[in-house]
């Protein structure tokens, strides 16, 4: 299993301070099952270490209705918005990997961050903010755009055993249909989805499993138009099922019968690191 991961949270010292915010879980935990993949948007776009601290602002356009998000040094004031934004939009092909299978950021960074604080203008004399805005970082929001079925999370959620379970579910799923979609059998790929997915599939989203077994009748009948729209039913049809799991509470313990001894390994790492 392959996950693209913050290089600060792998101890690397990229950080603007020159440091780093190691977490150990991810070698502790998941070392020796998991490959990581480690990136740094700020670095690799070519900004030094140690570098100013960068915060995202709501810069108002001349249109009322148009707002942009900057990332500004909080020192000088310096826009880097489109140095990091030409790095990420250059980077994330580098990422259509069919290996990688999630990401795993820095929580409150201005480029990895999936909820961060974002800076409004001062509309009165006693400074206060005009209102408190969440957002994304700079990456996040490429990379939701360029990969949105991938999963995403941070190190907080990862440090919660829910959240850990959440993530993994999201990317065993994801790693199931990979591999079913490169057996190269188009007209298999829908009752091999159904067979190694389909009782997770029932308790998660009933209505899916439905269509997945229309659609392996559909198939199996050998039509040219059935084969032809098996691969793009099936894809429809997983990218669905990511999405509703973004909110489906215990979506591990109704995938756990559906694991291999891989996955499985991971699931059990995950509840060591918890049990302390």
């Amino acid at each position: 299993m392959k996950l693209a991961v913050s290089a600060c949270l792998l101890g690397q010292r990229v950080r603007y301070d020159g440091g780093h915010k190691l977490f150990p879980f991810l070698k502790n935990g998941w070392g020796g099952l998991v490959e990581f993949v480690s990136l740094c948007p700020e670095t690799q776009a070519g900004l030094p270490t140690p570098r100013e601290p960068v915060e995202l602002f709501k810069i108002e356009s001349a249109n009322p209705h148009v707002t942009a998000l900057r990332a500004l040094g909080l020192k000088t004031g310096d826009d880097y918005t489109d140095q990091l934004s030409a790095w990420a939009k250059a980077s994330l092909p580098t990422f259509d990997d069919s290996e990688l299978l999630g990401f795993v950021l820095k929580s409150g960074s201005p480029s990895c961050g999936t909820n961060i604080r974002v800076n409004t203008p001062k509309t009165d004399t006693c400074g206060d903010n005009d209102e408190l805005l969440r957002g994304s970082g700079l990456f996040v929001q490429a990379l939701k755009e360029h990969l949105p079925h991938l999963p995403v999370t941070d190190e907080l959620t990862l440090g919660r055993r829910t959240g850990r379970e959440h993530f993994l579910a999201r990317a065993f799923i994801l790693r199931r249909w990979r591999k079913v979609a490169r057996s190269g059998d188009v007209a298999s790929c829908p009752l091999e989805l159904s067979l190694q997915l389909e009782p997770f599939i029932r308790a998660v989203a009933p209505e899916l499993a439905w269509r997945l077994t229309a659609l392996a009748s559909a198939t199996s009948r050998g039509s040219p138009t059935s084969r032809a729209s098996a691969l793009a039913g099936c894809n429809e049809l997983v990218l669905e099922l990511l999405e509703r799991m973004r909110i489906h509470e215990g979506a591990l313990d109704s995938l756990v019968t559906c694991l291999d001894a891989e996955e499985l390994s991971l699931v059990e790492a995950s509840a060591r690191f918890h049990d302390g």
